[in-house]
């Protein structure tokens, strides 16, 4: 049995937490790595309509896998290249990391809390990692093309991963821990990057790498929300939002359960 920090969130208790979201622009800060644009090689953090702070990469400028809890961990995206650890305001921590994994290549993560997860772009594979992104372990293979798949992201309501499409798939799905296909929805395009899921609301947010600086946010089951377009972003690989401390998170989870109860009583 898996004990997430979020377990509790299975109990389906519904409680009043705080307003009812609002789904217009980014509610909680966003972080992804850029590597174009006018804000090149960098982690950027973005909330609002705006980008409110970035970084430059410590490393060798591939950093493009990222986690975020109490401070953000990138992972260099091929075997033996560096990512690095940052407090949440951007200064380097000194600790550095490399996943070690010959022909593998991970161009976003996210975490749980216990554990760092990150996509193979090129074996199409999901691996679950440490929080410091040792100890690599397949989750599952999905047997398509190389590059049919890119972002990934974790989503504490259900335990399970979603993962958006690339090269050749116009898709979003929502996959279990052993890659059973929950659910799925088509975006419209190819290309998706730096997929997210704010905790705060529970929408998921990704880059259409098909128009400069355009980010979309989706509803879980594949409404499109809200649109944005940040000037000086081009070609971001990772993104996540922070996880909240486990307590934080238990809330969360209630509370957008009652907002879901209460539209569901409305209907």
């Amino acid at each position: 049995m898996r004990i997430t920090v979020f377990s509790l969130a299975v109990l389906g208790v519904a409680f009043a937490v705080g307003p009812v979201p609002t789904y217009a622009d980014i509610t909680s800060e966003y972080y992804f790595t850029n590597i174009g644009g006018d804000l090149h090689q960098n982690v950027v953090v973005a909330q609002g309509t705006s980008v409110i702070r970035a970084w430059p990469f410590s490393q060798l400028n591939h950093e493009w896998a990222i986690a975020v809890n109490d401070t953000v961990r990138t992972m260099g995206y091929g075997s033996g290249i560096l990512g690095a650890e940052y407090r949440l305001g951007g200064t380097p921590t000194g600790a550095t990391y490399s996943h070690n994994l010959p022909e593998r290549e991970f161009f976003d993560g996210t975490t749980d809390g216990q554990f760092n997860y990150a996509w193979d772009y090129r074996g199409g594979a999901a691996y679950r990692f440490d929080l410091d992104w040792a100890n690599p372990q397949m989750l599952f293979n999905l047997p398509t093309e190389r590059y049919d798949r890119l972002g990934i992201t974790y989503d504490p309501w259900n335990d399970s991963l979603w993962i958006s499409g690339w090269k050749d798939l116009d898709v979003v799905e929502n996959r279990s821990m052993d890659g059973e296909l929950l659910s799925s929805f088509t975006v419209g395009h190819t290309y998706s990057g730096a997929l997210a899921l704010d905790y705060a609301d529970g929408t998921l947010w990704l880059y259409d790498w098909n128009i400069s600086g355009r980010f979309e946010q989706w509803s879980r089951d594949g409404n499109l929300l809200d649109t944005l377009t940040l000037s000086g972003v081009w070609m971001p690989h990772g993104g996540e939002f922070r996880i909240p401390a486990p307590g934080a998170a238990l809330l969360a989870v209630l509370g957008l359960s009652l907002v879901g109860w209460v539209k569901r009583r409305k209907a």
